[in-house]
């Protein structure tokens, strides 16, 4: 199945504007407190991602595919790809989501009909991993930080992976050359790939799962409905998530289920009773229990320090 196919809940947060579809993301282990790790958990989005590990041990994993990232190097990330980074300490990442829209002709165009529309039917996908002794990678990171600076993403300190918007017509379009290099560059290495459109079943099957929690996560839901969605039994429902995310299919969806009661207590004046059955526990005990586990104080003391 294409990843055009697929109608799920996807990452809805917004990369960019309407008017500018892309944004620049930045994490420094310098200006987080001690200890703290990058976690970017399991996602996909319809833009396409390239990611600068610039310093450090990153875990990476594009569609249940790992890989160990030691040295600095590029990642690209097609469109739908399911994707997850964690680096535990000492790190700096960078990371630029676009549409394709940036690249798209409405009249007839070489880079639209060669380019951007086999990229967004499937037909054409990305290199993986670009490291250093590649040729075009110095245009890569010349022309990625002409993206930083156009997203003015060098202008402070960042304490977590903020967004850098493009916020005028001229940063768009240093952004939008820059893109256009990086394309060029890696055609004239030949890097592109003729995609066989066979995408991977496991992968459809854990987005699936994923969307089917985050659209159910206020309702009384367990390893039943999970696995039933999943056309699996139950007990090899539960191996098959933990091999994939890594932790079992309940403590995720709770995971979940605390964000959302984040959310909550922080955008509204509901009492934590009220919050914890709006968030899909229904024993108050149970909710603050995973509450503490998960966010490491209670839900009135997350209140307060916001």
């Amino acid at each position: 199945m294409s990843h055009t196919a697929i109608t799920l809940f996807k990452e809805n947060r917004l990369h960019g504007t309407a008017d500018f579809p892309c944004a620049c993301y930045h994490a420094d282990s310098t200006v987080l407190p001690a200890n703290t790790p990058f976690l970017t958990k399991h996602h996909w989005h319809e833009e396409l991602e390239i990611i600068y590990f610039q310093h450090g041990n990153f875990h990476l994993e594009i569609n249940m595919e790992k890989y160990a990232i030691t040295e600095e190097c590029f990642c690209l990330v097609g469109s739908g790809d399911l994707h997850y980074i964690y680096s535990e300490h000492d790190f700096r990442e960078m990371a630029f989501v676009f549409s394709l829209s940036m690249l798209s002709a409405s009249a007839a165009d070489p880079v639209q009909n060669r380019l951007v529309q086999p990229l967004t039917e499937g037909m054409l996908a990305l290199p993986r991993l670009i490291f250093h002794g590649s040729p075009c990678f110095a245009v890569l990171k010349q022309e990625f930080f002409q993206i930083a600076g156009a997203a003015a993403i060098f202008a402070k300190d960042t304490p977590r992976r903020d967004q850098y918007r493009i916020n005028t017509l001229d940063q768009y379009m240093h952004a939008k050359a820059s893109l256009l290099n990086i394309f060029a560059a890696l055609l004239e290495e030949n890097l592109f790939e003729v995609s066989g459109m066979n995408a991977d079943r496991r992968v459809d099957t854990i987005k699936k799962s994923l969307s089917f929690m985050q659209e159910h996560l206020t309702e009384k839901i367990g390893i039943p409905e999970l696995a039933a969605q999943a056309n699996m039994n139950g007990q090899y429902f539960c191996r098959f998530f933990k091999k994939v995310i890594g932790k079992p299919p309940v403590a995720y969806l709770n995971e979940l289920r605390i964000k959302y009661a984040c959310r909550l207590l922080k955008e509204t004046d509901r009492s934590v009773t009220e919050i914890c059955l709006e968030s899909g526990f229904n024993n108050l005990g149970n909710f603050m229990r995973t509450f503490k586990m998960v966010c490491g104080c209670t839900p009135l003391q997350y209140r307060k320090a916001l």
